[in-house]
């Protein structure tokens, strides 16, 4: 049976099977992980959708992203918003996404070994915990899979002719296609491609035709693309994580951001964190970044001298720096600059290069026995020990996941340069008895140490407001609105505070600011409520009416926006359309008759 066609397939189950298995143990925490921050933004923007053709969208940040969508819109329909299945999701998504690497990195040429063990170096990875943990990252994952399942489609159209080959290439389109519309890094297929071509097919110093045409094709749907997302997000929700900087000196810093990352997954090891802000312009930022493209220019001589002796090593360096491209600003779109989720595609390079070392390394030290050279067996022992080290990591990051506090705390403590993980941290323990003056101290680090970035100004004036010092509280919110003036949050949370002082008018003035300014899945509803309801006591009953019925077309799934309506339409005596209003509410959980506000 060995060397047969179904020894080799029961072999390769075999493998996909133990693989699927350590993978899940390994991975198991990630079960506890509770929705935070963007989780919290999408399921409030996906709920609001009435049916599932409106995936077809934006997210919640403007995103042109409809796989993303219609991950969240599967969960909040079918799994009730259950934090445990969504990341069942996830984990299926990934254990998918292994075994197409794996299928992937044999056709490109990789022995069974060798394929398999490159890819449990990509899933073992701490990097990758967070993409399996937090679900806003799932569609990273799904990309990934078809990412990959496009590279792969383009290996099988190699080895086809005729009609099996234009259908291969077909799929390989496809897949390119539905990659983006869950993340937009699978734009760089098209180029994995071609030094695929240059580096392991054809070492010949030219890029073959069929590459060429392949990229020209996709680069085709590749603008039917952009002028879609165009459309459809003609508004992006800025995430102000990066100081305004001129864009020349965001791109500048693209190979400092590439490094960082770099850094990140070759020394995972007390760097677990979420959330980053940076400064293009702080001191000493930009002679680190003339640094960073020393090196990086150093390590691309140094792969183009050694292309020919160690093609797949070079060809998974290549691989990280061109999937990590899109992602660092070279082109200064002010993505968020730095994240390990970024690295579930990218990491698949160098766990390719890591595995290729590994695996050459035993077949030495095999071939030679104990004539091996003594640097052979240094190589290894190293690399299995730090892989091993940080495949230790991967269950200890996931556990972190299912404590907001406990991952923020960590992330503040492991990069103390993260301001909003520290904004973030004193917005969880702000209401925790005792730790008023921590978390006044964290807000105003925050405010401090990255003066650009909202978060710790939402921070501080929640903590000043806890502290009945309202007057201080609109202070830093006005200082942020000066910056920024088309932050609904931040009207809605100033509107707060003026109502919580009594002054009505002035809440009122925020209020309608914010329904004014873009729909916000979270906080715009909010501010239609808390409206609402003062128009209301104000003895406006259909102005009142009026803003709840526009805002519940908006948000059908707010619970408050139901109670209320179903509240007003019983004063009015429209019992049919109260009960109506009674009835959706007690669908999505409301389970008394009162006003709400």
């Amino acid at each position: 049976m060995e060397g047969s066609p179904v020894g080799e397939k029961r072999k390769k189950l075999i493998a996909g099977l133990i693989l699927s298995v350590v993978l899940t143990l390994a991975y198991l925490p990630v079960l506890n992980a509770v929705f935070l921050l963007d989780d919290n933004d999408e399921l409030a923007h996906v709920g609001n959708m009435q049916s599932i053709s409106a995936v077809w969208g934006a997210d919640c940040y403007g995103f042109f992203r409809p796989a993303k969508n219609l991950l969240y819109y599967f969960v909040t329909r079918a799994a009730g918003r259950n934090r445990t299945a969504a990341r069942v999701i996830s984990l299926g998504l990934l254990l998918l996404a292994a075994n197409m690497i794996s299928y992937y990195l044999r056709r490109l040429g990789l022995d069974f070994r060798t394929a398999y063990a490159s890819t449990a170096l990509w899933a073992l990875a701490p990097t990758l915990v967070s993409s399996v943990a937090w679900f806003s990252c799932a569609n990273i994952l799904l990309m990934t899979g078809m990412g990959v399942g496009a590279l792969l489609s383009w290996e099988n159209f190699s080895y086809s002719t005729g009609g099996r080959a234009a259908a291969w290439l077909a799929v390989a389109g496809i897949l390119y296609v539905a990659a983006m519309t869950a993340y937009e890094a699978a734009i760089v297929v098209p180029a994995l491609i071609i030094i695929r071509e240059f580096l392991i097919v054809r070492r010949t110093g030219r890029v073959p035709r069929r590459a060429l045409a392949l990229a020209l094709l996709l680069a085709l749907g590749l603008g039917y693309f952009v002028l879609l997302r165009w459309h459809v997000s003609s508004t992006v929700v800025g995430i102000l994580s990066i100081a305004p900087a001129p864009p020349a000196m965001m791109s500048f810093s693209a190979a400092l951001l590439m490094i960082y990352h770099l850094g990140l997954w070759l020394w995972p090891f007390g760097r677990l964190t979420i959330l980053s802000t940076f400064d293009p312009q702080a001191p000493g930022m930009m002679p680190a970044a003339a640094a960073a493209w020393i090196l990086v220019t150093a390590i691309f001589v140094m792969l183009w001298r050694l292309r020919r002796r160690i093609p797949f090593v070079v060809f998974g360096i290549l691989f990280f720096f061109i999937a990590i491209l899109p992602l660092s600003n070279l082109v200064p779109l002010y993505n968020g600059p730095m994240a390990d989720y970024y690295l579930s595609f990218a990491s698949i390079g160098l766990a390719v290069a890591v595995g290729w070392m590994l695996m050459t390394g035993f077949r030495r030290l095999r071939e030679r026995g104990v004539k091996a050279e003594r640097w052979w067996s240094l190589v290894v022992v190293i690399l299995i020990a730090w892989r091993a080290a940080a495949a230790l990591y991967v269950p200890l990051w996931a556990a972190a996941w299912s404590s907001e506090r406990r991952l923020l705390q960590a992330a503040v403590v492991n990069a103390p340069w993260n301001n909003a993980a520290r904004a973030e941290l004193a917005r969880v323990i702000v209401g925790e008895k005792g730790q008023l003056s921590t978390a006044l101290h964290l807000a105003q680090q925050s405010v401090e140490g990255a003066p650009w970035c909202p978060r710790g100004y939402y921070s501080l004036a929640d903590v000043f407001s806890r502290m009945g010092r309202y007057a201080e509280a609109r202070r830093v919110l006005d200082r942020l609105i000066q910056k920024y003036p088309d932050l609904t949050t931040a009207y809605v949370l100033e509107g707060a505070l003026y109502d919580r002082s009594g002054q009505t008018a002035s809440a009122e003035r925020c209020y309608r600011k914010a329904l004014d300014l873009r729909w916000h899945p979270q906080y715009s509803p909010i501010a239609a409520i808390n409206l609402g309801g003062l128009l209301y006591q104000q003895g406006k009953t259909n102005e009142a009416l009026e803003v709840w019925r526009s805002a519940a077309a908006r948000d059908p799934y707010s619970l408050e926006l139901q109670a209320n309506l179903a509240f007003l339409y019983t004063q009015l005596g429209e019992t049919e359309l109260a009960a109506r209003h009674l009835d959706r509410a007690r669908r999505l959980g409301y389970s008394g008759d009162a006003f709400r506000r």
